[in-house]
Formats: structure tokens, C-alpha cells, sequence
């Protein structure tokens, strides 16, 4: 069986300090298959101006540039 989960990740990380939030982040990337490893760093990297966030997502290789 195959589910597709969307999640309102400013709903999730309201109120959550900037650890809990890469910690989530975290555990939660490492669920996902490759692709959807992709797709959600991308939806991160488009919507999210949080240098916790970002930087988790740089130590796992990807290449963030975060507006300024």
C-alpha cells in the first residue's frame, strides 16, 4: 500500500525550539526514500529561512542558498 502524508511543517515547528526542529527534520529525512529525500529538501530549501534548518540539510549535502 502506498500513502502520500502532507505536512504542514509551520504547523509542526510552531513553538518548537531550532534544535527540536533539525532534530525532527532529521529523523524524519532518514524515512524517506531517495526521491522524496529530494522533493523534501527542495520544498525546505523554497519555503524555510531558518539557519538550523538549512544547515541541517547542508551536512547532508546539500548545496543552500538562503535569502537574504
Amino acid at each position: 500500500m502506498i500513502t502520500e502524508v502532507f505536512i504542514d511543517l509551520e504547523m509542526v515547528f510552531k513553538g518548537l525550539s531550532h534544535i527540536k526542529q533539525a532534530k525532527c527534520v532529521g529523523e524524519f529525512y532518514c524515512w524517506l526514500s531517495k526521491r522524496q529525500q529530494q522533493e523534501f529538501a527542495s520544498n525546505i530549501i523554497d519555503e524555510v529561512d531558518d539557519d538550523t534548518l538549512i544547515g541541517e540539510l547542508e551536512r547532508r549535502g546539500y548545496n543552500v542558498k538562503k535569502d537574504e
